[in-house]
């Protein structure tokens, strides 16, 4: 079967942080694989975004002509809806509010073509995002166990809907665990949660524990973009 195009999302272990675009792995394996690159990753995705950003815009594509690499994300971070578009909120985002709206929203709608935002809208959306982290802040205050259930399920939830999706619409895909599993080992192993043994394990690439979270940034280097490439093109070629 010939591919023609290599679609990518995840969060930023996927988009690279702060590295240049021909520099992340997406880029380097769409190299080796020979095909286009529709790379939807963004810094501070949540596994919600991921999933429905994929499943809308996968929907357009030709499952014939298109292969899928998702990089999994932490759960907890929570995904909210702005006019068209979504942006993800995490703890490491609270008072950053401004960065969070002109850096990490999908898609780009609040910009008009010359690259200005709509001012009206983004005073609108600001508000959204504030009134939204207020609330996560308050629920790690007063409820912080279970709010980290609550996450943890619909984080497996999100995965089994978009491995449901991915196969029933026949699309040939790989995940890439970068730890987002292996720090809540123990709380899986003895999981109360059925839907997480839907999940297919087998669809799953499990890097090295922690290996790619090199100071100073806690994210892949460029060289280690390489590895990770190198990497999941030996899995999926």
């Amino acid at each position: 079967m010939k591919y023609l195009k290599l679609y990518v999302n995840g969060c930023s272990f996927t988009a690279g942080d702060s590295l240049t675009e021909k520099q992340i792995w997406p880029y380097l394996l769409s190299k080796k694989l020979n095909l286009e690159l529709v790379n939807h990753s963004v810094n501070g995705n949540s596994m919600q975004s991921i999933a429905y950003n994929s499943v809308n815009y996968l929907s357009t594509l030709d499952p014939k002509e298109t292969t899928v690499v998702i990089g999994l994300t932490w759960p907890t971070r929570f995904m909210v809806s702005l006019l068209d578009c979504t942006v993800s909120i995490t703890p490491a985002t609270f008072g950053r509010e401004e960065v969070l709206i002109e850096r990490r929203m999908l898609p780009y709608k609040l910009k008009h073509k010359e690259g200005k935002y709509d001012r009206e809208e983004y005073v609108k959306s600001i508000s959204v995002v504030k009134k939204f982290a207020e609330y996560y802040k308050d629920q790690l205050i007063d409820n912080k166990q279970q709010l980290f259930q609550n996450q943890l399920l619909a984080h497996y939830t999100h995965i089994v809907y978009l491995q449901s999706f991915l196969e029933v619409n026949k699309f040939k895909y790989t995940f890439v665990n970068f730890g987002s599993f292996n720090n809540n080992q123990q709380i899986e192993d003895s999981s109360p949660y059925p839907i997480f043994n839907k999940i297919d394990q087998k669809k799953i690439i499990k890097l090295e524990d922690n290996k790619y979270s090199t100071l100073p940034t806690n994210h892949p280097t460029a060289e280690q973009c390489k590895e990770i490439s190198d990497i999941i093109f030996n899995v999926i070629k």
